[in-house]
C-alpha cells in the first residue's frame, strides 16, 4: 500500500460538484486509468481517501488537496510506477475541469490533511466599479472596529482574527482583485465571502478561486 498526496485543481464544470460527489468522481477517474486504490478492512470496505477542507460550490480551486492510497499488489507488472507516470494517466482519463498539479508520495501514517491545514489563501475578483484605493479603505474601516461579530449556522463568532493577510492588485485595468489568507483550521474556518458580506459588497459581481492551503509541515 502507498498514499499520495496530491493537489489538483477544480475548474469548469466542476465548480458545480459537491465535495463528496467529486469523491466519487475521483473513484471513477482512477478505474478508468487502471489504478487501483486500497480499501479499508472490514465488512464493509470503503476506498482509502482522504480529501482536505471542502470547497465552496462555483468557486474555482487551483490547490485542492486529496491523499489517496493505492494498492499496486495488482497493477500490471511492466507498468513503471513514477509520480510522473501517475499523474500523467490520472490527469489522460480525468473529466474536463479535474487536473493533478502535484503528486508525492508520502509516509503512510503521515497526520491527516485537515489535521496539519492552518491556512488558505484566496482570490476574490470584483467585477464591479471598485478600485483597489476603495477596497482598501473599506478593509482599513473593517479592522479599526475591536471585532467583527457574524453568525454561522446560528453560532456568533469573531470573523477578525480569521483574516489573516490581504493584498490588492487591478486586472487590465478592469477588475479588482484582492488576494486574502484566511484560518482554515477545524476550530477557525474562515470564509472570504463572508469578509465580502461583512464590507456590504454585491455578491452577484464576484467570482471566488482558492488558490492554495498553508500546511504546518510547510
Amino acid at each position: 500500500m502507498n498514499r499520495y498526496r496530491i493537489t489538483y485543481q477544480k475548474t469548469g464544470p466542476l465548480r458545480y460538484i459537491s465535495h463528496l460527489d467529486l469523491q466519487k468522481i475521483w473513484i471513477r477517474t482512477l478505474l478508468r486509468a487502471k489504478i487501483p486504490l486500497a480499501y479499508t478492512q472490514g465488512f464493509h470496505p470503503v476506498p482509502k481517501i482522504s480529501p482536505g477542507w471542502p470547497l465552496a460550490l462555483g468557486w474555482n480551486g487551483f490547490g485542492e488537496m486529496i491523499d489517496l492510497w493505492f494498492d499496486f499488489d495488482n497493477l500490471n507488472p511492466n507498468y513503471e510506477i513514477t509520480e510522473k507516470n501517475l499523474s500523467d494517466r490520472i490527469n489522460q482519463n480525468a473529466p474536463q475541469g479535474l487536473n493533478i498539479v502535484n503528486l508525492q508520495l508520502i509516509p503512510i501514517y503521515s497526520p491527516a490533511l485537515t489535521t496539519i491545514t492552518q491556512s488558505a489563501v484566496y482570490e476574490i475578483n470584483f467585477f464591479t466599479q471598485i478600485s483597489p484605493d476603495e477596497l482598501r479603505i473599506k478593509m482599513e474601516a473593517l479592522f479599526a472596529v475591536p471585532s467583527i461579530i457574524r453568525s454561522r449556522r446560528n453560532k456568533p463568532y469573531d470573523l477578525k482574527p480569521l483574516i489573516e493577510e490581504y493584498s490588492f492588485n487591478q486586472e487590465q485595468d478592469i477588475n479588482t482583485i484582492m488576494k486574502i489568507q484566511m484560518a482554515a483550521r477545524d476550530s477557525a474556518m474562515g470564509r472570504p465571502d463572508e469578509v465580502v458580506d461583512a464590507l456590504g459588497l454585491n455578491f452577484d459581481q464576484i467570482r471566488y478561486s482558492r488558490l492554495c492551503f498553508i500546511l504546518a509541515s510547510s
